[in-house]
This record gives C-alpha cells, sequence and structure tokens, in this order.
C-alpha cells in the first residue's frame, strides 16, 4: 500500500484543495435522503407489491410493456397469484449495458407451468427508478444516488 506524501506546506495545502470538492460532493450525497414521494417518470411510477401465503405469491402491479422502441412504449400493469409449486425453471439473465460493457443488469426469470400445461413467466429486477426526466448516470448509479424498485 502507498501513501501520498507532501513534504512541503503548500503540497498538503494543494492536496486539500483538489478533495475538497470530492469531500463536498460526498457529504452533500450522503445527506439526501430516500423517497417514495417523487414524481416519477411514468414508467416507474407504480411499484410491484407480493403477498406470499404458504405455496402461493399473489403480486400486484406487474409491469408488462409492450415497447416500440425504448422510449416508446405502452404502459401496462397487471395482477396475477402464481403457485410456487409450479416452478419449472429460474433463469439468470445478464445484460452488459452498451455504453460500458463490463456493467450489465441483471434479472431472474422464473418458468411457470400449470397444471392444463400452460407456461408462464416472471421476470424480477432491481432498478434505478429516475424522477420524472431524469437520466440514468453511471456516476451517479455508483455513488447510490438513486432509490430503487424491484
Amino acid at each position: 500500500m502507498s501513501t501520498i506524501r507532501c513534504a512541503s506546506r503548500r503540497g498538503r495545502v494543494l492536496w486539500l484543495l483538489l478533495l475538497s470538492p470530492l469531500i463536498a460532493v460526498a457529504c452533500g450525497c450522503a445527506t439526501i435522503g430516500a423517497s417514495n414521494e417523487r414524481t416519477w417518470a411514468s414508467d416507474q411510477t407504480l411499484l410491484a407489491t407480493a403477498d406470499i401465503k404458504e405455496d402461493t405469491v399473489r403480486i400486484s402491479n406487474i409491469r408488462n410493456c409492450a415497447y416500440t422502441s425504448a422510449e416508446d412504449y405502452e404502459l401496462r400493469y397487471y395482477n396475477k397469484t402464481f403457485d410456487l409449486r409450479n416452478i419449472q425453471s429460474v433463469d439468470f439473465i445478464v445484460v452488459p449495458f452498451a455504453d460500458m460493457p463490463s456493467v450489465a443488469h441483471v434479472m431472474l426469470s422464473f418458468g411457470f407451468v400449470d397444471e392444463n400445461k400452460k407456461q408462464d413467466y416472471l421476470a424480477i429486477s432491481v432498478e434505478i427508478r429516475r424522477e420524472k426526466g431524469e437520466q440514468y448516470s453511471p456516476i451517479k448509479g455508483f455513488m447510490q444516488q438513486y432509490e430503487l424498485m424491484y
């Protein structure tokens, strides 16, 4: 492990001046609290909820958008009860970010098959919850400046 040593007082003052903005930003970020009371992007207004009873889980507000492009979609939600005994598969999905392929969005997809052999899937991921008009910033993401949603 190496340490930075400044022999002169001028060198120490210079390092302090260079680090001060970073320290100020970090302290400011630490004082901002998470909240569900914001004006959210339209596709992130409703949060999903889960009610587990024995072998079933009822999930409300499952987001199921019909996308024609990344920015153009029809927003749809539905509620459904899943029988956990009917899980046939679990897939771990990794989708690298186009601008940063070493960072990825990950999801779990659960495959269900009911007694009539009907297949259904439920995907779960952790996402940032953007405010209306807010764009994703990797720097803000790494500094944990977004609320999260499942």
